[in-house]
């Protein structure tokens, strides 16, 4: 992980943790999905990590993912 982390991030991976959608996500934390998809980049790129996979089934966590929210 990056020595500058942006811990304001951390509520995109526990939102999607707990709703397992983007659309779900952004619609609890109160902004758009395409915002929700663009702070999800920066937040996978700051921890080289997929962090949620999308499935049929929504979207699965990573076990990074895990680690963050668990």
């Amino acid at each position: 992980m990056k020595k500058d982390f942006d811990l304001n991030l951390l509520p995109i991976a526990v939102a999607l943790y707990e709703e397992r959608s983007v659309t779900l996500a952004a619609r609890k934390l109160g902004i758009s999905q395409p915002a929700l998809s663009e702070l999800l980049g920066k937040l996978r790129k700051m921890v080289d990590d997929e962090l949620f996979i999308k499935t049929g089934y929504g979207m699965v966590p990573t076990p990074r993912a895990h680690s963050f929210v668990a």
